[in-house]
């Protein structure tokens, strides 16, 4: 069952508009409706010809779109196509038809340049992008320009970004140029999402967080990144521990480490190392010394240690001799410091023992030349322990295999 307001993106097949544009809160089920009237429209009116899903990255974009549970491939199995997705000369939903001939849906990632390359000759009949904000403007264009099968249809959905960003005024606000509409979605606008959880999430958000994805108004960033922290005590019983790193060779190395609980986590202490102060190390006492400090709290054992892909190898090498399995980090920078402000709002993450870190928090803002810009920003500055607790916030952790899993449950029995 879809809201009236979902029902709208559905319409847009039947309109007399080009691009569709939802826009508004996270949960709102604008994602959902532009997937599913997209999937239905483009095998109905153009059998034969190709169609786009794009996303921030094709993993989104298939995880988002094509995979949902009102998706491309269950809206299309509930038609009654037999949708596959292949490989073949690139990732596409590939749908049997009459005749031997075959319909394709392709997927693809649109967070960089090259991506306007890859889409450079296509002829589209439909395009579906998702998060088109985090795309960038020559992409979009791009993808615009290979809508000319007559009557092709675009339909876009994003939560609301900075006042000056491209999208807003160049599409939203000049709906005339693309024959656009552009309509707003709330959390209320999803009919599976119950008021706990709407409540829940408007919990966790402040400031110009709220205002974009819980109101879905657009807003600019501006001030504190983190304007809300909590102190707090070790979780009891703690469950597992982590390190996340902020490499650097010949400036400041920040390291924290973090306890585990079964609802909160806790920064514990902080290992800072200014190369300008204490003069230049290398990566073997480097390694050395930053072992013996997370030593002191974990005696033994594996330690998850998650760090800035570009980090040293001879440091990851050192450390993974030390006990501790190096992770990569997730380094979307305004998607990482988005998560960490609503984790430390939310106490789901609480500072102990770290005077720099928060020395940093309390200085770490918002750029608002980049805001004119219609950019994301922070000021770049004395940022290493906030890009460490980014690290350890954003990143997925390494899941517990089962013997891992017994071993817990028998330890903390």
């Amino acid at each position: 069952m879809m809201s009236p307001r979902q029902r709208l993106a559905i319409n847009h097949a039947t309109s007399s508009h080009v691009l569709f544009n939802a826009v508004g809160a996270v949960r709102s089920g604008k994602t959902v409706a532009s997937a599913a009237a997209h999937a239905a429209f483009a095998l109905a009116k153009f059998p034969y010809h190709d169609h786009l899903v794009m996303g921030v990255t094709e993993t989104s974009a298939m995880r988002n779109v094509v995979n949902s549970t009102i998706g491309t491939l269950s809206i299309l199995r509930s038609l009654g196509y037999r949708p596959k997705i292949s490989g073949v000369g690139g990732r596409h939903v590939r749908v049997p038809r009459p005749g031997g001939r075959v319909s394709k849906i392709w997927i693809m990632g649109g967070n960089d340049e090259r991506a306007a390359d890859r889409v450079a000759g296509m002829t589209l009949a439909t395009a579906n992008v998702d998060e088109v904000v985090r795309i960038p403007e020559s992409v979009f264009q791009m993808v615009w320009t290979r809508l000319s099968v007559e009557g092709a249809k675009m339909w876009c959905s994003m939560n609301p970004a900075a006042t000056g960003h491209w999208f807003k005024k160049q599409v939203i606000d000049k709906p005339e140029d693309y024959d656009a509409v552009s309509v707003k979605y709330t959390m209320d606008d999803n009919p599976s999402l119950s008021e706990e959880v709407k409540q829940r999430i408007k919990r966790g958000l402040t400031g110009h967080w709220k205002t974009r994805l819980a109101d879905g108004e657009w807003a600019d960033l501006s001030g504190l990144i983190f304007p809300e922290w909590y102190g707090g005590d070790m979780p009891d019983p703690v469950q597992r521990w982590s390190v996340s790193v902020d490499w650097a060779s010949s400036g400041t190395f920040a390291a924290l480490l973090t306890a585990h609980g079964k609802q909160r986590s806790h920064f514990v202490s902080e290992r800072i190392y200014d190369a300008h102060v204490h003069g230049p190390i290398n990566e073997v006492e480097q390694a050395e010394q930053t072992s013996e400090w997370v030593r002191e709290y974990v005696p033994d054992g594996d330690v998850p240690l998650i760090g800035d892909p570009s980090t040293s190898a001879g440091f990851q090498k050192e450390m993974s001799g030390k006990g501790f399995d190096w992770v990569d980090a997730e380094n979307d920078v305004v998607e990482g410091l988005k998560a960490a402000a609503t984790a430390f709002v939310n106490k789901r993450y609480t500072i102990g023992n770290c005077p720099h870190l928060k020395k940093e928090m309390g200085e770490y803002h918002w750029d608002p030349k980049a805001a004119e810009r219609g950019e994301d920003k922070p000021v770049k500055t004395k940022d290493h322990a906030c890009d460490a607790a980014r690290y350890e916030i954003y990143t997925p952790k390494p899941t517990l295999d089962l013997d891992q899993w017994l071993s817990l449950n028998e330890m903390l029995a």
